[in-house]
């Protein structure tokens, strides 16, 4: 612990008249207080200094707002090209869908034809035959008819 002249004799017990502090010279007020045209000249810098930032700051604002907005429009432009995009899908899905049917109508009609024409053939086949076996019994019985 620090000692202060005049207390710590007193505590020792001797009894010796306890001196005052040393007097220190006065010094003005305005010796300790900074210059006021200096503090003016300080607060200038800094309100200089941070209107600049303001400044700087709302070139920022600015620019993040001009690209929000550009991202927006793009965003946009970007749902309309995709509507666009799903539209015409649906449309080619449509037309697929349209001309899937009509093939299976058409494949529906070449099988009845086909039905009908395999039938015409078995028809003109058994015609055939009974021509060639009406032919077969008029030439039997032209030449037995006939005395050779």
């Amino acid at each position: 612990m620090l000692r202060t002249p005049g207390r710590s004799e007193a505590r020792d017990g001797n009894a010796v008249a306890a001196s005052p502090a040393p007097r220190r010279p006065l010094t003005g007020r305005a010796a300790n207080r900074p210059n006021p045209q200096e503090t003016l000249t300080l607060v200038e810098g800094a309100r200089d200094a941070f209107e600049t930032l303001q400044l700087q700051l709302l070139g920022v604002v600015q620019k993040a707002r001009s690209s929000l907005q550009e991202v927006h429009h793009e965003r946009d432009q970007l749902r309309a090209e995709i509507a666009a995009l799903q539209e015409e899908k649906d449309g080619w899905s449509q037309r697929a869908r349209k001309a899937e049917a009509t093939l299976e109508q058409a494949n529906q009609v070449l099988q009845t034809q086909q039905g009908i024409l395999e039938k015409a053939i078995l028809r003109e086949r058994e015609a055939v035959q009974r021509a060639y076996m009406l032919e077969l019994k008029l030439r039997q019985s032209g030449a037995a008819q006939r005395p050779a």
